[in-house]
């Protein structure tokens, strides 16, 4: 998700001979991945893989383990857990598939645009629908709005618990980018939408209007080793492998 700018060699002729020189290349921007995340006292470590994908993500005694076909993620195991990937002809999954035990357990339909999340749809496992997040998106991939909808049954409709509009973000690296196995394990992150990392926005929740604010500390980088949210929303720090 993230674009490795390589500096082109650049040819000069001298008048006077026939030697030719080449500019010193740029070098390239590191790609910082994300090898640990501490949340409220809880530190989970990111495994990867020679093609810097995510193999396994360890908790306490906690071991999930990622599989991929063609560079994309396919499949999520978790003690008596899975998640099957299904993909179209982008590299976001169209819908992803999890079984409890073995039994059919909840799938989520998702809408993409540019590399970006723009909808996701929880179903339980009876097939009805349970609660819908649409993300809006600035032409940087930045997040603008968020909406979270659930479904009441007995109003038949899906009714907002959650819009943030006038979103703000910080122009850096937000450390989910990288990768949709972290995305899909940090799904309750208020953080992991968009190529950038949240600063303010303001928050609709159940009826009353809460101003959020975020704060975050980089690495020379730019990528955020610490996040935390006001109103004690989300805490949470990182550590890097930069490559």
């Amino acid at each position: 998700m993230l674009i490795l700018v390589l500096g082109a060699g650049v040819l000069t002729l001298n008048s006077c001979s026939d030697d030719v020189e080449q500019a010193d290349p740029v070098p390239a921007t590191p790609i910082c991945y994300m090898t640990s995340l501490t949340v409220d006292g809880t530190t989970t470590d990111f495994i990867y893989n020679s093609n810097n994908q995510v193999v396994k993500s360890i908790e306490d005694t906690d071991t999930i383990t990622y599989e991929y076909s063609g560079g994309k993620l396919t499949n999520v195991y978790d003690d008596g857990f899975t998640a099957t990937f299904i993909y179209g002809s982008s590299d976001i999954p169209e819908r992803i598939n999890t079984k409890e035990e073995g039994e059919d357990a909840e799938y989520f339909l998702l809408e993409g645009s540019n590399g970006n999340i723009t909808k996701l749809e929880i179903y339980d496992e009876t097939g009805e629908l349970s609660q819908v997040t649409s993300v809006t998106y600035d032409a940087n991939g930045n997040v603008l709005t968020v909406l979270v909808q659930s479904w009441d049954e007995e109003q038949m409709k899906l009714e907002t618990q959650l819009q943030v509009t006038d979103i703000l973000t910080d122009g850096k690296k937000n450390p989910y980018a990288t990768s949709i196995a972290l995305i899909f394990a940090n799904l309750e992150s208020p953080l992991v939408f968009g190529k950038s990392n949240i600063l303010s926005g303001s928050a609709d929740f159940m009826g009353q209007n809460v101003p959020i604010t975020s704060t975050h500390i980089y690495n020379s980088n730019n990528y955020p080793t610490s996040s935390s949210v006001a109103q004690g929303l989300y805490s949470g720090t990182y550590t890097f492998d930069c490559k």
